[in-house]
Order: C-alpha cells, then sequence, then structure tokens
C-alpha cells in the first residue's frame, strides 16, 4: 500500500485529530515507519510513544506546491513532523504532536507574512463576513478559547467554511457563523459542542447592519481612490 493511501486510512477515522483510536494510530505511525528513511522513521518513533504515553496526533493538509516552503519555515522553528505528498489530489498531509500546535501556526504565520500563506484564512472580519453572508441565517455563540478556535482553522480551511470573530464590550469574544455550518463548526472544534447558539440579529437590525457593511465599504473604496491619486501626484 502506498504512503498516501495509508495516512488516507488513517484520517478517514478522524479528519480533525487523530485522537480517539489510539490503536489505529500507532498501527498507522508503525506501517509509515516500515516505509521511511532513518530521519522520518526516528521522528514516527517519537510520535508513537507520544501517543503511547497519552498525547494525541494532528494533521493538517495544504498544496502540495507550498511544501518545499514549509520544510524550510518549519526547520526554522524545530517542528518536529512527519510529511506526506498526496499525487492523487496535490496535497500535503503533515502530521504533528498536539502539543505542536501552536508552533505549526507560527509556521504558517511566517509564510502568510511572507505572502506565502499555507491556506486561505475561513476567520474573515465581521464586515466582511456579514457582507458576503448578507443573505444567508447568521447565527452566534460564546467562544470558550480563542487557542482552540486558532488550532481549528487548519480544518475549517480544509474544509472550505468560514466565520468570524466579534469582541464584546465586556471584553469576551463570540463566533459569528452561517447556521448551515453549525454542526462542522461543532464537530471541529470552533464552536463548542454545549455552548448555546442563537440568531445575531433581529429581523429589523438587518438592514441595518447592511447599511453599515455599505458605508464600510464605501469608505474603502474612497481610501484606494485617494491613495493611488497620492501615488499619481508623487510620481510627477
Amino acid at each position: 500500500m502506498e504512503d498516501r493511501m495509508v495516512v488516507n486510512a488513517g484520517m478517514e477515522y478522524s479528519q480533525k485529530t487523530m485522537e480517539v483510536w489510539d490503536d489505529v494510530v500507532q498501527a498507522l505511525l508503525a506501517t509509515l515507519s516500515g516505509k521511511s528513511g532513518m530521519g522520518q522513521k526516528h521522528v514516527l518513533e517519537q510520535f508513537a510513544a507520544y501517543v503511547k504515553a497519552g498525547g494525541t496526533i494532528k494533521a493538517a493538509r495544504f498544496d502540495e506546491e507550498h511544501l518545499a516552503e514549509f520544510h524550510a519555515a518549519a526547520r526554522e522553528l524545530g517542528l518536529m513532523y512527519y510529511a506526506i505528498r498526496d499525487v492523487q489530489t496535490k496535497q500535503a498531509v503533515i502530521l504533528i504532536r498536539d502539543c505542536d500546535a501552536m508552533c505549526l501556526n507560527q509556521v504558517a504565520e511566517n509564510l502568510a507574512k511572507r505572502g506565502r500563506p499555507l491556506y486561505l484564512n475561513p476567520q474573515l472580519s465581521v464586515s466582511e463576513f456579514l457582507e458576503k453572508n448578507e443573505k444567508e441565517e447568521i447565527l452566534f455563540c460564546r467562544a470558550e478559547s480563542l487557542e482552540k478556535l486558532e488550532d481549528a482553522k487548519w480544518e475549517a480551511a480544509n474544509r472550505k467554511m468560514e466565520f468570524a470573530i466579534g469582541k464584546q464590550q465586556d471584553g469576551s469574544y463570540i463566533v459569528i457563523f452561517r447556521k448551515e455550518d453549525t454542526e462542522n463548526l461543532r464537530k471541529i472544534g470552533i464552536i463548542h459542542k454545549d455552548v448555546p447558539v442563537a440568531k445575531l440579529f433581529r429581523v429589523s437590525d438587518i438592514e441595518d447592519v447592511r447599511q453599515i457593511v455599505k458605508e464600510q465599504r464605501q469608505d474603502k473604496e474612497a481610501e484606494r481612490k485617494t491613495e493611488k491619486q497620492e501615488q499619481k501626484n508623487h510620481g510627477r
């Protein structure tokens, strides 16, 4: 069985994190270890020991064209990972320990700053999210942990689901999302499974929100025109 087939078989058990079926994860790591060189084999052995001690393994996917850049950025931060190229889907699959999730996020952030993002950020600004989904029913709920939200962004991007984070006057945060994405966002951890959800707007609020979004869009367009004009003036 090819490496990609082994990983895909294991991934089917848990697309978000391989944390429930420890025996399946151990078998997956052992199988990959038998197919790997010494360097990668050492990583997989450490993964197996980590899972045996109670840790979990997470998986992330992104387009394979970014794999070389990922290797370089991951080495800069000392991230321990196992990478496989899936030639059929044209994606790379990265396995990491859950304790390294923040390091993985930092790798992605560093690449994004360099203009080479691994994935399109599924977290939009509130105004952008509302503008894109003005005809959808929008819900919200309390955000349990911003750190967990960061961890779950990979899976939201994989599933092509977008959301927004809003800050309330008391300093707390809320997650804003489409009603049709509710269950899937719960599954991947963007929405906590026990947190109640509610409609974001009363019917009377919707037109007000649309007007605000429209005004913000007009302001941004005016700013762009002003910047272009200033650049022309400086070029003379």
